[in-house]
């Protein structure tokens, strides 16, 4: 179950299928999942502390990296708590939790204390990563912009 990075996942979508389906090119359903053992893409980027990441550092580990549009927000509060309290049993198991966000690192110092989550959040402040995985997509939500994952219904 490893990647290029040493890590697999099932949560990221082809950017190119992403591409596609924006353009009209295919339907929801055609866009497919990155299959376990497919290379998931390396990515350096700061945690909450300040101290840079490398998706390749957990080379040989299980991984649950998943993204979330914004700190401190009702649905990816809950998502975050989930994590937190199965955090017991992922650990035993010998899975690291990553959490990626475009909010800044004081943001999700914030986020950790308040809700007193285990793990580490990871700042991908100008976008390029959740970009790079296709998972975010601009929307205009009382007159202000804000991304959210792609296949989320708002």
């Amino acid at each position: 179950m490893t990647g290029a990075a040493g890590i697999s996942y099932n949560e990221t979508i082809y950017v190119e299928k992403w591409f596609k389906f924006a353009n009209g090119e295919i339907t929801k359903k055609e866009i497919e999942m990155i299959e376990i053992g497919k290379p998931a893409p390396d990515f350096s980027l700061p945690d909450q502390n300040g101290k840079i990441h490398k998706l390749s550092d957990y080379k040989g580990k299980y991984v649950a990296l998943y993204f979330y549009p914004k700190d401190d927000t009702p649905g990816c509060t809950k998502e975050a708590c989930s994590f937190r309290d199965g955090f017991a049993g992922l650990k035993k198991a010998g899975i690291e939790i990553l959490g990626v966000s475009t909010d800044d690192e004081i943001s999700h110092t914030k986020f950790i204390e308040k809700y007193k989550l285990p793990f580490t959040l990871l700042a991908d402040k100008d976008k390029k990563i959740v970009e790079k995985y296709g998972v975010w997509v601009e929307k205009n939500m009382y007159g202000k912009n804000i991304g959210v994952p792609p296949e989320r219904p708002s």
